[in-house]
């Protein structure tokens, strides 16, 4: 499902750009030279990559990506990377080779701004690195732009405590790369002796959450084995509740087998340095702590 709506989202911009550069209406005059600018390299933009490439795209079009990073990680398999199934680069999307197979300029740097009013100098602004490790400020000129870098993690920055102490699901791209230096500090903790037990709290029961929960026991249970325990704290009343009955059952058991402690009801307050301040949705006078060692922030977009 998930797969069919990037393509779906996919086609609609390549339609939308190819309607807003369409060819002159008299077709002896030489079409004038029209410029896309993509701003981001995710999955999405993938598909709208393949298509404007240079053997299929109209003659008169140049296209230009802009993206902060060399790769995109697809999400729909970092769960997958996370248990250790597969392995970082297996995930990403290298979007230098990509764009070169497509014939189109990849531009690697930061947006930082977008001229609109004059129609006919509209140019999108970019921080690049020079030749020198410096930062300089590059003009990229455009017809039409399609933007789509991605979202943030839901009140991640709007809970006290949450962007400095959790792991957050995005960027993506970051995620597993945190999750194998916390493993590296655990390795080197239970080489010198001074390593405890491991306590994983998820929050945000849906669908990433859950394969997060399922994903750590998965990458860390050979290692630590009874030292571990993995809660996973959600402010439904259970798990994908929108979900037909057998489904859920289905899920639960599974979640009983690998040993996922589910807590339900909850909405967080405060992240600590060792603990999540929470309180029952149905009830705001019954708080409770979670204690953690390592906290990872699922709640969606």
């Amino acid at each position: 499902k998930m797969a069919a709506m990037q393509y779906s989202e996919g086609c609609f911009i390549i339609s939308l750009i190819l309607l807003l550069l369409a060819y002159p209406a008299t077709a002896m005059m030489t079409p004038p030279t029209k410029k896309i600018v993509i701003i981001g390299g995710g999955h999405a933009h993938v598909q709208v990559i393949k298509a404007l490439n240079v053997n299929t795209r109209p003659s008169n079009v140049e296209v230009t990506l802009i993206d902060l990073q060399s790769a995109a990680s697809y999400s729909g398999m970092v769960p997958g990377c996370v248990s250790k199934l597969y392995t970082l680069p297996q995930v990403q999307i290298q979007i230098g080779p990509l764009a070169e197979w497509a014939g189109i300029d990849f531009v690697q740097g930061k947006v930082v701004g977008m001229s609109l009013e004059d129609e006919e100098k509209k140019t999108v602004q970019v921080e690049v690195s020079d030749d020198n490790g410096g930062v300089i400020t590059k003009e990229v000129p455009f017809d039409a732009v399609s933007v789509d870098i991605g979202s943030t993690t839901r009140d991640f920055n709007r809970i006290p405590g949450a962007s400095q102490y959790c792991i957050s699901t995005r960027p993506i791209s970051d995620l597993v790369v945190r999750i194998e230096k916390e493993e590296q500090l655990l390795k080197e903790r239970l080489k010198n002796g001074t390593f405890k037990a491991a306590h994983f709290v998820v929050v945000g029961g849906g669908p990433a959450g859950i394969e997060l929960s399922l994903a750590l026991r998965a990458r860390f249970n050979e290692m630590l084995d009874s030292n571990l325990s993995i809660t996973l704290i959600d402010s439904s009343d259970g798990l994908l509740v929108n979900e037909t009955p057998a489904n859920r059952k289905a899920l639960e058991s599974v979640m009983a087998k690998y040993n996922i402690d589910t807590r339900f009801s909850l909405l967080v307050d405060e992240v600590t340095s060792s603990h999540v301040h929470v309180h029952s949705s149905k009830d705001q006078s019954c708080r409770e702590k979670i204690p953690y060692t390592h906290i990872i922030w699922a709640t969606g977009a």
